[in-house]
């Protein structure tokens, strides 16, 4: 006699994990979990796409803490899992489905629902997810068909942390920010050659942020890989893609990555974060198996020392409003220092490609093999910068740009309501010109320049100031310090201001050229020493140009950025 299937089954599991359902199972099962376990699960739409599907948001407690506010009131711990930020990499969503399902029917970790909040995204890129074919991600064992990677909007969703210029992301950001979790977990799958282990895990912040946050965050890394060798599995604690892309023996490097990434940005915020990549080539039901395991291990730990993390974590905010700190860390890179990593996976020669005439790698999956291979493992700063004691100002014209994007991101700020008097400094471009190609949707800006020493200004009425001292300090420096690689100016906020509007033709510019070429003395030595260079010597409109930047109606604005750095916090204003 059959039985009919659980409603609570993913058509993963239906299928033996051979096809992951369409998103209209994840409206179904949304409903089916909240009939089924009453009380002990809520599930809301908190935003669509652009293409208009809803997203959904899942939490489940035992005791009722299903909303951000009375989570906060009863001081519960919140992991938030992530899935489908790429919806080809969709292990997340069933996995999800699958432990949401094991924890409520307390089969999985009982009673840990009477100790934390577990909150769900199933498919955050929706559209994405929508748009699938059995072609897409080539390098992938499965499932049947697999989703884009980007959104309508051809935007990759995991750039957008920062600018936030997706519907997805600007629906996001307030559902993290009233649920404040202590763990984020993104989750996804790599790309990348044949290896034996099943999973990498990139804890954030474990390289980089505050002490105390690193030595969280090397608990809850240590803690899931225990559990994950435990039941067998092979985790790294790096990204494992090769240095260069077709030769096993450049080995791998650690990274730092950006806050435009979901691990970095959340451990910004004082809180912990862990991008989650299994191995493509790893069949979709050992995926699913693996991303699950990693969720439940990661509750284990939160389980265990949530509550004691989260007075730490807010303690910290407290610290950066009362002490905020003086300098920042930016970027970073891999030094050229190695150690010889053992790495499992499988032997593998070049095959001539009959194709192409070149060479290309062929792996052999009957014969393991362990790799001796260069892990580029030591951290370097690349730019760091010392953080302005009074904050920073933006000039009333660009206050609006600024204020959208601190408000997407919790950041306090503040307007002026008078003229009020600053000890200021100003950022000056080498180069304003933006990027010749768009990346993610903006033509982003090198912003190589220096601060000028600060000077006695008067700040006009209407001009944001934001403050240093609050808790998204760290945040506050990487949106407005222009060095920053997420910055508002690198990612193309302030471009218009660089934009020359007024021109001096040639036929005035030359003899003015021409003049005071023969009128000052030092102008002429600059030149003929900048005529050394034979590239310019030999083009007439960057000669043109070099004279322009120096003619009295030059506009000297478009080289300075339109965020300042303050001395000291000025006048009291609103907030």
């Amino acid at each position: 006699m059959s039985t009919r299937p659980s409603p609570l089954q993913t058509h993963a599991e239906r299928t033996g994990h051979a096809e992951s359902g369409p998103a209209r199972e994840v409206d179904a099962l949304a409903r089916a979990f909240v009939r089924r376990f009453r009380g002990r699960v809520r599930a809301e739409r908190f935003g669509q796409s652009g293409e208009g599907r809803p997203l959904w948001v899942l939490s489940a407690s035992d005791d009722g803490a299903l909303t951000p506010e009375k989570a906060r009131r009863r001081g519960r711990p919140v992991v938030f899992a992530l899935a489908g930020i790429h919806p080809g990499e969709i292990d997340g969503k069933d996995a999800g489905f699958q432990l949401l399902r094991e924890l409520l029917e307390r089969d999985a970790l009982p009673g840990v629902l009477g100790q934390l909040t577990f909150v769900f995204v199933p498919i955050f890129n929706v559209d994405g997810h929508e748009h699938a074919s059995p072609h897409h991600r080539p390098n992938q064992n499965g499932p049947r068909e697999q989703g884009w990677r980007t959104n309508a909007q051809n935007l990759n969703l995991n750039r957008d942390w920062m600018k936030a210029d997706s519907p997805e992301m600007r629906a996001l950001l307030p559902v993290l920010e009233a649920w404040d979790p202590l763990v984020l977990l993104d989750l996804h799958v790599t790309d990348g050659a044949h290896f034996q282990p099943d999973v990498s895990l990139l804890v954030a912040p474990l390289l980089e942020g505050p002490p105390a946050m690193q030595a969280m965050a090397r608990v809850l890394q240590e803690e899931i890989h225990d559990e994950l060798r435990a039941a067998g599995h092979q985790p790294l604690d790096f990204y494992p893609a090769l240095v260069r892309d077709d030769d096993p023996a450049s080995g791998f490097t650690r990274t730092v990555y950006p806050p435009r990434f979901s691990h970095s940005y959340w451990g910004l915020r004082h809180r912990l974060a862990v991008l989650v990549e299994t191995h493509s080539w790893k069949d979709y039901r050992t995926r699913v198996v693996t991303t699950r395991d990693v969720l439940a291990a990661a509750l284990h730990s939160v389980r265990k020392h949530g509550p004691a993390w989260r007075i730490r974590m807010r303690g910290l905010d407290e610290d950066n409003a009362r002490t905020p700190p003086t300098a920042l860390d930016l970027a970073f890179a891999a030094t050229e220092e190695t150690r010889t990593l053992e790495f499992p996976a499988y032997a593998y020669d070049r095959a001539p490609s009959p194709a192409t005439g070149g060479t290309y790698l062929r792996f052999h999956l009957d014969r393991t093999e362990v790799w001796r291979v260069p892990l580029r493992h030591r951290m370097a700063v690349t730019t760091q910068v010392q953080l302005p004691r009074g904050g920073w100002a933006v000039p009333p014209g660009w206050a609006e740009v600024a204020v959208a994007a601190l408000d997407r991101h919790g950041v306090a700020h503040r307007t002026l309501l008078r003229d009020t008097p600053a000890r200021v400094s100003r950022f000056h471009l080498t180069d304003p010109r933006p990027s010749a190609a768009p990346y993610e949707g903006r033509q982003r800006l090198d912003p190589v320049g220096t601060w000028s020493p600060p000077a006695n200004e008067s700040l006009p009425r209407g001009t944001l100031v934001v403050p240093l001292a609050q808790p998204r300090a760290e945040l506050a420096a990487h949106l407005l310090e222009p060095t920053a690689p997420d910055s508002l100016l690198a990612w193309g906020s302030f471009n218009a201001a660089f934009q020359q509007q007024e021109y001096v033709e040639a036929y005035l510019l030359e003899p003015w050229a021409e003049a005071e070429l023969a009128r000052d003395a030092r102008l002429r030595a600059e030149f003929e020493e900048r005529l050394r260079d034979p590239a310019f010597a030999a083009d007439v409109e960057a000669r043109r140009r070099w004279f322009l930047l120096r003619h009295p109606s030059y506009d000297q604005r478009i080289r300075t950025a339109p965020v300042l750095r303050l001395a000291a916090p000025p006048g009291v204003g609103r907030r």
